[in-house]
């Protein structure tokens, strides 16, 4: 390089030899008689700028003559050296829009022209330094074709730069004379590094404008290219394009990446990263059509199903964690909506699945979400199935603390089931009711209360509604049309009642009672005030007595602990003592009971 900053005082001393009377044709004819090619070249490079600068001929003319001499230099490291000092002298002074060396006979697609035939022929010497270098080890020929790359690479970067370069220039001149000229030469180093130069170097527009070309030339590359890389890039500068186009390209890049899939050697981890920043690229272009993003899981799917990798590593599992949380902590609860969610969470090591769940369970429960219908339910205990049931090929010991907290969890998430209509309403509560008595005792200590607690809510809905239908039949009061309006219909009741509902409360205890004797001696007693609060209790009081029955039976067979015990009775005292729905007689069998304890 500093040999060509010294060559820049020879091409002033030309322009000198001019103002001095000599012409520039005559110089430029002179040097071509010094005795060796390279020196020969150097010397009619630099004339030949100072030539074009005093515009004594066209460029365009210059250019050629050039171009056709440089031709003698087939070694690969000096023909490279003379061809990129030809295109850095010759920088400014091709005909370019806007330069004072274009004119009706010289253009931007002259400049075109030369660069292109340039790149051309340095791209083949860069590839014959394969083959003809010096240096024997394989590696050290890589290093050297390395240090080189950049001379190639400046052809495109001057290709870009060019302020007469349009989109049609590009699309129907300069892209597919670039790629036929990578397709051709099925070089990896040439492929890996001219392609990715080509996506850096010119504008975001011309890439989403020839998009469909650009794809077919990438998915044409050596199947040993580090595809990976390239797509990547692409999407990055896509993305900052993308979402202000009328046309929708999402689907296209993926078809082309799931041909890439196919073609080429890439392993699993680079794959799903390419996965990845198709995602990204989803949601930061069209955050709204979540069916794209639903898409991309999909394609993940099918990428793992097909690997014959039995076991995912590490960095796979790592990747699928990304995978799914940036959906979720970009979309939140929509993630809902994308049944391939669940799916490729599957495929995660348990801890992870139930990492991710947790992550779901919280976001739900944070957004405030009603689990009103039964899709939405199914949908979520899909996602946070982990949570609620047993991995039976998972062989890892949860800290006790971690379980505690996602069972907690749950326990708050039941709180969200609700709907209007009591009928769904309590269907949305036994298919909850399905999914946790399957989840194994450990779990019902936190899942059994929260629920009873929900059986608890439907009753006072369920005895409203009740009285409701009961005044609307037996009315006491009048009303008038305004107020009845308010009011607006009852609804009908739903075909569960409230007795029956007790009677599944009392079963659900007896699933915890063994295990859980103090939690569920509380609830029996909850259970019997609920009976005494609700107005619609005439029925039940062998029910409230049932209940307060079985916590003493839970006190004196369960309960070893002295100061559980006294809790215990405290408690049982203490409720007996409010109730109002007892006659007399079972009253006093009850106070007199507790007595003895």
């Amino acid at each position: 390089m500093t040999v060509f900053d010294e060559l820049i005082f020879l091409e002033n001393h030309f322009v000198e030899e001019r103002r001095n009377g000599r012409k520039m044709a005559d110089l430029y004819e002179s040097v071509q008689h010094a005795a060796h090619i390279i020196p020969r070249l150097y010397l009619m490079i630099t004339v030949g700028s100072a030539y074009i600068k005093t515009k004594e001929a066209k460029a365009s003319y210059i250019l050629k003559d050039i171009l056709n001499m440089v031709k003698g230099v087939q070694q690969p490291v000096k023909g490279l050296f003379l061809r990129f000092y030809l295109l850095k002298t010759m920088k400014d002074l091709l005909p370019d829009k806007g330069s004072e060396y274009e004119d009706d006979e010289n253009d931007v697609t002259d400049a075109i022209d030369f660069i292109l035939k340039n790149f051309k022929e340095m791209n083949r010497l860069w590839i014959r330094l394969q083959y003809m270098s010096s240096q024997k080890d394989d590696y050290k020929k890589e290093e050297e074709r390395e240090e080189l790359k950049t001379t190639v690479g400046e052809n495109i970067y001057r290709l870009s730069s060019l302020n007469g370069l349009t989109v049609e220039l590009y699309q129907n001149q300069i892209l597919p004379n670039i790629l036929d000229t990578l397709i051709i030469c099925e070089d990896v180093m040439s492929h890996q590094f001219l392609i990715e130069c080509m996506i850096n170097s010119f504008p975001d527009e011309f890439h989403l404008a020839t998009l469909q070309t650009l794809l077919d030339g990438i998915s044409k590359l050596h199947k040993d290219v580090d595809i990976k890389t390239t797509i990547i890039t692409l999407l990055d500068r896509l993305s900052e394009v993308a979402g202000t186009s009328e046309v929708n390209i999402f689907k296209m890049v993926q078809r082309h990446i799931e041909e890439i899939f196919i073609r080429f050697n890439s392993k699993m981890e680079s794959n799903l990263v390419i996965q990845l920043s198709l995602l990204n690229f989803c949601i930061k272009c069209y955050p709204k059509e979540t069916e794209n993003i639903n898409s991309v899981l999909e394609s993940s799917v099918n990428l793992i199903k097909k690997s014959r990798e039995e076991k995912l590593n590490p960095e796979c599992m790592r990747l699928l964690v990304k995978l799914l949380s940036i959906p979720l902590d970009t979309l939140s609860l929509k993630i809902l909506d994308m049944p391939q969610y669940p799916m490729l969470l599957k495929y995660m090591a348990y801890t992870g699945r139930r990492t991710v769940s947790l992550r779901i369970v919280k976001a739900v429960f944070k957004s405030k979400r009603k689990l009103d219908s039964i899709d939405i339910l199914n949908q979520l205990l899909s996602f946070v199935e982990p949570l609620i049931k047993d991995d039976e090929d998972n062989e890892e010991e949860t800290e006790a603390y971690e379980f505690a907290e996602e069972q907690e969890s749950i326990a708050k998430l039941l709180h969200l089931i609700y709907n209007d209509d009591l009928d769904t309403y309590y269907g949305l509560l036994q298919r909850m009711k399905k999914e946790l008595v399957q989840g194994g005792i450990k779990r019902m200590k936190y899942t059994i209360p929260s629920f009873v607690f929900n059986l608890f809510k439907f009753i006072y809905l369920l005895d409203d509604l009740v009285t409701k239908n009961k005044e609307k039949d037996n009315p006491r009061t009048e009303f008038s049309e305004e107020e009845e309006e308010e009011k607006g219909p009852v609804p009908e009741l739903p075909s569960i009642t409230i007795q029956k509902v007790f009677y599944q409360i009392n079963e659900l205890l007896g699933l915890i009672t063994s295990d859980y004797p103090e939690i569920t001696l509380r609830l029996f007693c909850q259970a019997a005030q609920v009976i005494d609060n609700i107005t619609n209790n005439i029925d039940l009081e062998d029910l409230a007595y049932d209940f307060i029955s079985t916590s003493l039976l839970v006190y004196q067979d369960e309960l070893a602990d002295s100061e559980e015990k006294l809790r215990a009775i405290k408690l049982i005292v203490g409720t007996i003592s409010h109730l109002q729905c007892f006659d007399p007689d079972n009253y006093d069998t009850l106070a007199s009971d507790a007595a003895q304890k």
